[in-house]
């Protein structure tokens, strides 16, 4: 009793739309190793000397990237649906 329950998400692990409507690249995109060619804000100074940046080493599961995630950035009314539906 007085405890109240919520949600959080994480927006690289939730978002997906990759390449949608002028999305840019993010330290995340870099780091999995994410094609950011051409995307606005992708400078690979930091990370490698050209584009694509190769996966980091510290990488558990090779070559995954939140390109997709749960794609909530096409499915977000049926998210919303569902959080309503839990009471969130």
């Amino acid at each position: 009793e007085g405890f109240t329950w919520g949600m959080g998400t994480s927006a690289y692990q939730v978002e997906g739309a990759y390449r949608a409507d002028g999305r840019g690249a993010s330290i995340w995109d870099t780091f999995t190793g994410a094609n950011t060619v051409g995307m606005p804000g992708a400078n690979c100074s930091y990370c490698c000397t050209a584009p694509p940046c190769s996966w980091n080493g510290g990488m558990a599961d090779k070559g995954a990237t939140g390109n997709v995630a749960c794609d909530h950035y096409n499915n977000w009314r049926s998210d919303v649906a569902l959080m309503q539906s839990m009471g969130l």
